[in-house]
Parts: structure tokens; sequence; C-alpha cells
């Protein structure tokens, strides 16, 4: 398990504005990006769940929930495969502001990862994937690749797939570089990040 900020860069030093910060809210449930204040709350827009659903995408948080919320997380891909998913789509929206990255980031954080994994189920360059990210084949590609070579996607082989990937962060690569099949790890790993 390692401690990673939402957004890359960022430390939990206090910041002169709250405006734009990426925080865990909802007891961890949700990744919120906040907008703006309003006479109510905290204008907010939810940019990845620990469960897929319907729900809002913009929320007006209470602001004793923004003072509590964190912007960093523990996560561990095999303990909390959701959680996991969660972060890495919240930190690839960060990264890649708008756009068919971050359409092709909740296809495969949400529709196309295997209950229970970080293992993505299928083949990403399908047909449904090119309509949910409303992209050509070549342009699929090419975000795979970006994705793959930030270390946010990790290739996998497998006898059934000719190429299918695990969701990856950047820190969880740099304490196991090759992970492959060892991402099961039980130890604590010492990286701190935090959230932006």
């Amino acid at each position: 398990m390692i401690t990673v900020p939402l957004a890359p860069g960022d430390t939990e030093q206090p910041s002169t504005s709250i405006r734009g910060r990426l925080l865990a809210v909802h007891d961890g449930r949700a990744v919120a990006r906040v907008l703006s204040m309003t006479t109510v709350g905290w204008h907010c827009h939810i940019v990845a769940r620990r469960r897929p659903s319907t729900g809002p995408r913009q929320e007006i948080l209470a602001s004793a929930e923004i003072l509590i919320a964190r912007t960093t997380m523990a996560v561990d891909p095999a303990a909390d495969p959701d959680g996991f998913a969660m972060v890495w789509q919240a930190r690839v929206t960060t990264i890649w502001q708008g756009g068919h990255i971050v359409a092709l980031a909740n296809v495969l954080a949400t529709r196309l990862r295997r209950a229970g994994s970080v293992e993505l189920d299928g083949d990403p360059t399908g047909r449904a994937v090119l309509l949910a990210t409303n992209t050509r084949p070549v342009g699929l590609r090419r975000m795979l690749t970006r994705l793959t070579a930030a270390r946010y996607l990790e290739p996998v082989h497998t006898a059934e797939a000719s190429s299918s990937y695990r969701l990856q962060l950047p820190e969880w690569a740099a304490v196991s570089p090759g992970a492959g099949s060892q991402v099961h790890r039980s130890e604590p790993q010492p990286a701190a990040a935090t959230l932006r």
C-alpha cells in the first residue's frame, strides 16, 4: 500500500485557495474538484467514484466536509481495486484535462475493468470503446500508448488476450518495477504524495 496524491505534485501544505483542488470526499468514496463557493457550500465536480454510478457529476458539498477532506489517499490494487481505480481515474483526469483521454479513462476504470481487479476485461481497442470515446482506432492506440508511456497502464500479455492492460500509478510502478503478477503485495510502501 502507498499513499498517493490525488493530483501529481500536490502537497498537504495549506493552500491560499481551495479552488481547483482534488479532494477525497464522502468518506473516500469519491474524488471531487472544488469549483467555487456558493451561499450553501462548495460547488464541486465529481471526477471519479469508488463504485461506478450514474450519480450527479456536480454537487454542493458542505464546508464541514471540505474541511475534513484529504488530498491524499492510501491505495493498494490488491486490497482495494475499486479505490485504486478511482484514484487512477482522478489522476488521469488531472494530467490530461478534458478530451478523449479523460473519456477513455472513465471507460477503462468503470466499464472494462474486471470486477475486484485492476486488470482490464477484454480488448480496450474494441468497438464499444471506440464508440464511447468517439475516436478512431489510430487515435485510441495513441491514447493507450500515451497512458502506457506515462506509466498509467501496464501491458499484460496472457494466453486469453494478445494485448490487455492493468491500471497502474507511476508511484506504484516505482515501488514495484516489472510488477506483472507481483502487484499483490502486503508490505507497506513508504511513498507519500498529495492531491492538487
